[in-house]
């Protein structure tokens, strides 16, 4: 598909070498119409630094492109390259909306332009926000859009619509943050989770996104650990975040703000200098692996005592330095205050130290989870039923008892057989099918998505061409691939391939 693409560039371009329009002034519209055909369709959002031609080449001469925009928030830079940056400020409190101008000048001093209607989005500093601004935002993505770095969430489960599964290690749950009730957030295959229930607290650490309609966590989502070493996760929650927001920061870049975050050192790449009273530690958020942060030349009341293992809450400024994600020079640490950390929720203690006699309360918990879930993958909103569902529960499991009661062992073994194997089918059912629909839908939206961008871009060129000659033999050969691509399906392969013959065919190729 990117080859048909490239063809039929190389057709616009043919397009204005054909012309051999002796005007100047025409010329130079011809440019304004490459560079309108070039950028017309960009998406009109730019949350980061981009590049932009700076010449069109022309018949006899190559015209110079100067940008310019309407905002004091963006710098434009002429690069040794011959590209243009645009530079737009990506800490931006509020939205920016401006416009983008290409004015295109020929030797004589002659010139035209053309502009085009951008915005720079709000910024969204993960690192920063609390639980319920994140969610905030999530829920104001668009269908397919997720938020730009991984990140984390604290919450209570309230559904879990996919039971744990031993052949892949995953479990689907629902999480409810705080009280947003209404704004379910779901943790798609997050990995571990066989021994979760409804209501347990849990820490998820992934990616974001809107995925047709159901804001969630994309799959391979994992949770800070609630047991081990570090017992605490919703003390290093908010750290977990800002070092998976810093590890989105390019080459050069820095984070525009001061960061705080609390980890254990895992390594000491310079030993305490009793000269400079300084000392450089690499620490990890506990639970957290991938996402070493180096602290350059840390300073601190007992840096010559740190050692690895220690845990240490550090603040500066977070960069990246030449692939390494660092606090810089001149940033301070104090030990980390256990004691200032909230508890964990008296709910959180495991089950096994319940009292025996509370052990049917946590079959009728597992059992109502499992019909609300159910209800819940089936698109019914359970909310404020909750009752009358644990009351209907109640009344099939005491039926159950009673058949059980007058059927002998037989019931029993055959519930667990049934149950086995109900549970491994239905597990490997929903991993496998997901996998398959997922990719499915991927590669039919990007193709066809391809063929919209073939069809948009013919069309263009047609109404080019017939300005130019009307009737002319290349204007009928575009107006031939128009018509054959509005036959273009995009799930068919050989329609595909024969539409870049014919495109090939025109070019001469």
């Amino acid at each position: 598909m990117k080859k048909t693409l490239a063809l039929l560039l190389a057709l616009c371009m043919a397009l204005s070498v054909c012309s051999a329009l002796a005007d100047e002034t025409q010329a130079l519209k011809d440019a304004r119409s490459y560079i309108n055909l070039m950028y017309k369709n960009k998406p009109a959002s730019t949350p980061k630094d981009y590049e932009l031609v700076g010449t069109v080449p022309g018949e006899d001469e190559n015209y110079t492109v100067e940008w310019t925009t309407d905002s004091d928030t963006i710098t434009v830079t002429r690069e040794e390259s011959g590209l243009v940056k645009i530079d737009v400020n990506e800490d931006n409190p509020k939205e920016v909306s401006y416009k983008l101008t290409a004015t295109i000048l020929d030797a004589a001093g002659n010139s035209v332009s053309v502009s085009f209607d951008r915005v720079v989005p709000a910024a969204i500093n993960l690192d920063l926000m609390t639980d319920e601004e994140i969610v905030a935002v999530a829920y104001g993505l668009d269908d397919g859009a997720a938020l730009p770095t991984p990140t984390v969430l604290t919450g209570t489960i309230v559904a879990i619509p996919s039971a744990y599964s031993a052949d892949y290690n995953n479990i689907t749950v629902n999480i409810q943050v705080g009280d947003l009730a209404d704004q379910i957030i779901q943790c798609y295959r997050l990995t571990g989770g066989a021994a979760l229930q409804v209501g347990d607290i849990i820490t998820v650490l992934g990616t974001i996104k809107n995925y047709k309609g159901t804001i969630e966590f994309d799959k391979a989502c994992f949770m800070l650990p609630a047991e081990g070493e570090y017992p605490l996760p919703q003390a290093y929650a908010q750290s977990a975040r800002v070092a998976m927001f810093a590890y989105g920061l390019e080459d050069g870049a820095a984070l525009s703000h001061e960061s705080t975050m609390t980890g254990a050192i895992s390594a000491i790449p310079s030993a305490y200098s009793d000269e400079y009273k300084n000392i450089t530690v690499n620490i990890d958020v506990p639970g957290l692996e991938g996402y070493t942060v180096q602290c350059y030349r840390l300073t601190g009341e007992g840096a010559e005592a740190l050692k690895e293992g220690d845990l240490i809450t550090v603040t500066g400024t977070i960069k990246n330095y030449k692939g390494t994600i660092e606090f810089d020079k001149g940033c301070t640490f104090v030990p980390f205050d256990e004691a200032a950390t909230d508890p964990i929720p008296a709910a959180e203690v495991p089950a096994a130290e319940e009292p025996a006699a509370e052990a049917p309360a946590a079959e009728d918990e597992s059992a109502e989870s499992f019909v609300l879930g159910l209800l819940g993958e089936l698109g019914l909103d359970t909310t404020g039923y909750e009752a009358e569902i644990s009351s209907l529960v109640g009344e099939v499991k005491n039926s159950l008892t009673n058949l059980k009661e007058s059927s002998g062992g037989f019931l029993d073994t055959l519930k667990e057989g049934f149950g086995v194997f109900v549970n491994e089918l239905g597990s490997g059912l929903e991993s496998m099918l997901g996998e398959l629909n997922e990719n499915v839908e991927q590669t039919k939206s990007f193709t066809a998505s391809e063929v919209e961008q073939i069809r948009s871009f013919l069309n263009d060129l047609l109404e080019e061409a017939k300005k130019q000659d009307p009737e002319g033999e290349f204007t009928k050969k575009v107006a031939e691939l128009v018509e054959a691509a509005k036959q273009l399906v995009e799930d068919d392969q050989e329609s595909l391939q024969a539409f870049f013959a014919q495109v090939k065919e025109v070019l001469g190729i």
